[in-house]
């Protein structure tokens, strides 16, 4: 059944690219992000070390208190505290200077300017998730599979968060931590992060869109180097969610996006799981 629905979600999102792709080439002009108006704020590169220094600022302090930070093997539940810690920390921070970097404050910084809530943006976000869900995890399949054309032998290493669910002692409390770090905590930490202010710092420097969208995929997907299998995959997904912040100026547009994606692997993950016992 999941398999039907895989194929169903990656020939979708491929005739929607496919769809867009034409309708680029049909302007002639293809696709300009110059036909919109640039959204950015006034972020330079501190605001950049803000975050991250409010990221790691979180994770110790909170990971002190609980005994995450030089202990060998600390518990789960430690872990997951120190981890949400230092996201919200860095939520907290980039909302702020967000807030105070964007003329309009937090509701332009989050949301967009007026005109960029409209009927075409959530088409495109909609476009964006079906592609998204539709193609992502067929890329990540073909890397997969090129990875084992060169080394038969190597074992890929489960995401943690997949690991720890995986295991069914897990009390309900860590279960719903688990969830909530994944669906909720990490798309605003991650869009926030590096579409939000990274993309934004590299446009405001280096003046150009497309390297500002290139610069922040490649770095995203660096940040899941832990699973390198997944690298490949995430850089395009992070293009195609710095084409859609790019174009929108909304941040919320690219977080729900990144949200239903993290949703759709861990119910799929779960429904295999039930289908395995």
């Amino acid at each position: 059944m999941l398999m039907r629905i895989d194929l169903f979600l990656g020939f979708l999102g491929l005739a929607v690219a496919l769809c867009l792709a034409a309708h680029c080439l049909r302007r002639s002009r293809g696709l300009r992000l110059t036909d919109v108006p640039w959204q950015g704020n006034r972020f330079g590169p501190e605001v950049f070390l803000s975050a991250v220094l409010a990221y790691f600022c979180g994770y110790f302090i909170v990971g002190s208190l609980v005994g995450t930070v030089g202990r060998e093997d600390p518990p789960l539940r430690a872990v997951l505290a120190a981890g949400i810690a230092a996201q919200l920390a860095c939520v907290a921070t980039i909302a702020v200077l967000g807030s105070r970097g964007t003329k309009g404050g937090f509701g332009v910084f989050f949301l967009g300017e007026k005109q960029a809530r409209s009927i075409s943006s959530w088409a495109a976000t909609a476009a964006v998730a079906v592609i998204s869900l539709g193609c992502i995890p067929y890329l990540y399949e073909f890397t997969l599979w090129a990875i084992h054309q060169f080394d038969p032998s190597w074992n890929m290493e489960p995401h943690a968060t997949l690991k720890a669910l995986s295991d069914e002692s897990q009390p309900r409390g860590i279960v719903w931590a688990l969830w909530f770090g994944a669906v909720i905590a990490a798309p605003l930490t991650e869009e926030g992060f590096f579409r939000g202010v990274f993309q934004t710092v590299l446009v405001n420097a280096i003046r150009s869109r497309w390297a500002g969208i290139l610069g922040a995929s490649v770095l995203f997907g660096l940040s899941h180097a832990g699973q390198p299998e997944s690298v490949p995959a995430l850089i395009v997904f992070g293009i195609v969610l710095g084409v859609l912040y790019d174009r929108t100026g909304s941040l919320l547009l690219p977080i729900l996006v990144h949200a239903l994606f993290n949703l759709r692997t861990l119910v799929w993950h779960g429904l295999v799981g039930s289908t395995e016992t």
